[in-house]
């Protein structure tokens, strides 16, 4: 049985297909005054997403969110895909 899908369902499916849409709208997180925000991504985030590679190492740089990045990127990554497992390895290798 094929079911039809309005315009707008639609609209909402291919949306929910886009990686970067998603961490730029569906997710919220605490800013630094312990509100809670929609998470945005800044400009040294869009660099790393875009720049992303199998094994990525990255030195660590202050007030820049790329942990709160990382930790959003591989939740996106396991809701999204199935048999999906990830884990971030910090501080020492």
């Amino acid at each position: 049985m094929k079911t039809k899908l309005d315009k707008k369902t639609k609209a909402r499916l291919k949306k929910l297909g886009n990686r970067f849409w998603r961490l730029n709208h569906l997710y919220y997180i605490l800013d630094q005054d312990g509100d809670r925000v929609l998470f945005k991504m800044n400009i040294v985030q869009k660099i790393l997403y875009f720049a992303l590679w199998w094994l990525n190492i990255i030195p660590k740089s202050r007030q820049h969110g790329i942990t709160t990045f990382i930790a959003l990127f591989m939740l996106d990554a396991c809701l999204f895909n199935s048999n999906m497992r990830c884990g971030i390895i910090a501080h020492k290798l």
